[in-house]
């Protein structure tokens, strides 16, 4: 992975914690992380 992208994906869960992110900000958010559960399980 890039540091770009890792910072990238890094300032998406800072956002998303913080609660700055709109409804369908936050649901794209959930949608990405449960990908990269789903993938690291398999």
């Amino acid at each position: 992975m890039t540091m770009a992208r890792t910072e990238d994906i890094e300032a998406k869960l800072a956002a998303y914690v913080d609660g700055e992110l709109d409804d369908a900000q936050r649901a794209a958010e959930i949608q990405r992380m449960r990908e990269v559960v789903a993938r690291s399980c398999n």
